[in-house]
């Protein structure tokens, strides 16, 4: 697109001439009407040279006029007058011209200045053409070249700022997912911790229970056994004192209370 716009158009070169020529065209115009106006300069002049000659021969004609008045010829007097009507006329008197060419409608067509227009239109496309136009194009290319060489070293700042922004992207992400697995691993550690002590929480008091249980049971059986050796040892007083007398329900009774009365208080 940009080679396109800076391909030379036959319409650019045509308006630039045509805006020159304008310029110039005036002042060749202002040329001719100086020279039309010195042409009629002339005339003016002659006349003004002829006017002192002129006013003699009046003066002249008057006194012939007046004189034959003077002598009652009017006859003659009328010759002299009509002779200056017809033989007086001043060829450079301009009150007697037609309008000069000048005097024309300005707007009308001209052909000299307008040849003179399509010359100079066409001698400075020619002169465009070889001279102006391949500097300014080449000075066109060169402005391209450096814009291009800006924008491809602005895309290069660019992609390479995007390579970098891209880069710690991914390295925040890595560190995101470092700091979560780092977190869920410590939460684990934890939970496993605190299942460790629970569980040896339990066990140490499944243990002292057991312990408990078993001192319990142990002194439990070491009673019943006392226990047992007491009744045992006075099953046989019982039985001895027996043997040797008869016994009352008084003294049965009373044998009851003694026994019971030494047996040992472990509880």
């Amino acid at each position: 697109m940009r080679n396109a716009l800076l391909q030379p158009k036959p319409w650019s070169t045509f308006a630039g001439v045509l805006l020159i020529g304008f310029l110039f065209a005036p002042a060749w115009a202002q040329d001719t009407e100086k020279e039309e106006h010195a042409a009629e300069a002339q005339p003016m002049a002659a006349a003004e040279h002829a006017a002192p000659e002129k006013k003699e021969d009046l003066h002249d004609e008057m006194k012939e006029i007046v004189a034959d008045i003077a002598a009652g010829d009017l006859e003659a007097a009328e010759e002299v007058a009509h002779g200056h009507d017809d033989d007086g006329h001043n060829e450079n008197d301009l009150s007697h011209n037609d309008p000069s060419d000048s005097l024309a409608d300005p707007l009308a067509f001209q052909l000299e200045l307008s040849l003179f227009t399509l010359f100079v239109f066409l001698g400075l496309v020619i002169v465009l053409g070889y001279f102006a136009w391949g500097p300014i194009v080449a000075a066109l290319k060169a402005r391209e070249e450096s814009m291009e060489g800006k924008m491809k070293k602005a895309e290069e700042m660019y992609e390479q700022a995007k390579a970098k922004l891209d880069e710690y992207t991914r390295k925040l992400s890595e560190a995101q997912q470092e700091i979560k697995q780092t977190r869920d691993e410590m939460i684990q550690l934890a939970d496993q911790k605190a299942k460790q002590i629970e569980e040896a929480a339990q066990k140490s008091a499944h243990a002292t229970m057991e312990r408990a249980t078993r001192e319990i049971e142990a002194a439990k059986g070491a009673a019943i056994n006392e226990l047992a050796q007491a009744s045992v040892n006075l099953a046989v007083e019982l039985a001895g004192e027996i043997t040797r007398k008869e016994l009352t329900a008084e003294d049965h009774a009373n044998l009851i209370q003694d026994s019971i009365s030494k047996l040992p208080s472990t509880n």
